[in-house]
Parts: structure tokens; C-alpha cells; sequence
């Protein structure tokens, strides 16, 4: 009976060992699971923190579209109200010009070749020593 209690402690010191043992494995796992648990509440910051930064780009790029869209809105209605403005001057200039050709149609002094001394004179050809006449580089207006 003795031997027979003494195999019963040997083999409940040998189950108490392996069951030491057992559990010094799970806290190696449970601290190596707790180390990537650890990393990968990190690594979700971290995202976090990336993310709120390409948040804030993104709003930056859309307030400058809006911005852009703004101007160039603001420049597409200057350019029709510059284009208009255009065509009312052409046609004022165009008035004027008209007027201005009535006014040498019916003035009989316009008829007389122009003199040297009037502004709006053309230069005239001068002959040059060979004898042929020179032009002297004014085009015809």
C-alpha cells in the first residue's frame, strides 16, 4: 500500500510538471499574442492618423476646385463681357470710319493729289543717279 501511494504521488508530481509546463506555454503564447495585439493597435493609430491626413488633403484639393471653379466662372463671364464690349466698339469704330469715308467721298480738297507737307501724304518715287526711279521703302496703306 505504501509503494502503491508512492506510484500515486510520483504520478501526481509528474502530472503537476506537465501541467507546469503547459501552462508556461500558453503565458509564452499569451504574451506573444498580446505583443501582436499591442503592434496591431499601433498600426491602427497609425492608419488612423494616415487617414485623417489624406482627409484633410482631400478637403484641401476640394476647396481649391471650388476656388478654381469660382475663378474660373468669375474669367468665363468677364471674357463674354469683354467679348461684347468688343463688338460694340468695333461697330462704334466701324461708325467712325464710315463718317470719316463720307467725309472724303464728299470734300472735293480730298480729290487733289495730297502735297509733301500734309500728313497723311504718301512719299513719291525718287530717281536715283542711274536714272530709274527708286522706291523709297514706303508700302501703300
Amino acid at each position: 500500500m505504501i509503494d502503491q501511494n508512492n506510484q500515486s504521488v510520483e504520478a501526481g508530481v509528474e502530472q503537476v510538471a506537465l501541467s507546469r509546463e503547459a501552462l508556461e506555454g500558453i503565458m509564452s503564447e499569451v504574451e506573444v499574442a498580446s505583443g501582436q495585439i499591442s503592434d496591431i493597435a499601433l498600426a491602427v493609430e497609425q492608419q488612423s492618423v494616415g487617414i485623417e491626413e489624406v482627409n484633410t488633403a482631400i478637403r484641401s484639393i476640394d476647396t481649391t476646385a471650388q476656388t478654381n471653379a469660382a475663378a474660373l466662372e468669375e474669367m468665363t463671364a468677364s471674357s463674354v463681357s469683354l467679348s461684347e464690349e468688343a463688338k460694340v466698339l468695333a461697330e462704334t469704330l466701324g461708325q467712325f470710319h464710315g463718317v470719316a469715308q463720307e467725309k472724303r467721298e464728299a470734300d472735293p480738297a480730298n480729290l487733289a493729289p495730297p502735297d509733301q507737307d500734309t500728313p497723311n501724304a504718301r512719299p513719291k518715287k525718287v530717281a536715283s543717279a542711274g536714272g530709274g526711279a527708286v522706291d523709297d521703302g514706303w508700302a501703300e496703306f
